[in-house]
């Protein structure tokens, strides 16, 4: 740990660069993996349950609270989806089945959702205003 930075590394290093760093020698593959565990067996209920989950919070003073996520989640049937929250304004619901705030999903078949929970097609788009599509050269 570097108290006057406060920084901390897990492996070994004493000069981390950031707030958290994962250090390893590179002698096994997957020295630096991360793993978000849930110890929950069984999904109880019809709806999806985060597995793992990264919030970024904010401070500001006028409205503290979390305003982007990225997070895995879980469905009754165990199939998984990655999914991606953002606000521009208020705070996102937190919770282990609230998916809200949610504007991007993909899912375990490879399927990509922007605007749906529930992409049907490799890449899903649904808006209810225009333009739904904007392609644009410099």
């Amino acid at each position: 740990y570097d108290e006057t930075n406060k920084r901390l590394s897990i492996g070994g290093n004493t000069s981390p660069v950031g707030r958290l760093e994962l250090y390893a020698d590179n002698e096994a593959a997957l020295n630096n993996l991360l793993r978000f565990r849930d110890s929950d067996t069984v999904v109880t209920s019809l709806t999806e349950q985060f597995i793992g989950k990264i919030d970024f919070y904010s401070d500001e003073t006028s409205n503290p609270g979390v305003k982007a996520y990225i997070g895995a989640v879980q469905g009754a049937s165990a199939e998984t989806s990655i999914i991606f929250g953002a606000t521009h304004t208020g705070n996102l619901p937190i919770g282990p089945t609230n998916t809200g705030g949610e504007v991007m999903r993909i899912n375990y078949d490879g399927f990509v959702g922007i605007g749906t929970s529930d992409p049907q097609a490799e890449l899903h788009i649904q808006k209810s205003t225009e333009p739904l599509l904007l392609v644009e050269s410099i």
